[in-house]
């Protein structure tokens, strides 16, 4: 992927939804391995959705 690639308004909603998502859930897993629900080691990924959302564009369905 080119560096001057531009992209849908779809697409920029999409990482949008999908970061928003991923916060969500390990907001949601801090709470539980806070509450002791969650046995043994627990590290979060707060502050990184972006790669993760960017790792799954630019990876395809055969990866």
């Amino acid at each position: 992927m080119p560096l001057a690639t531009k992209f849908s308004k779809e697409t920029y909603l999409y990482w949008y939804e999908l970061m928003l998502l991923l916060r969500r859930f390990e907001e949601k897993t801090g709470q539980l391995y806070g509450m002791q629900k969650i046995r043994g080691f627990c590290h979060l990924y707060i502050g990184q959705e972006a790669v993760a959302a960017g790792c799954m564009t630019a990876t395809n369905p055969d990866d």
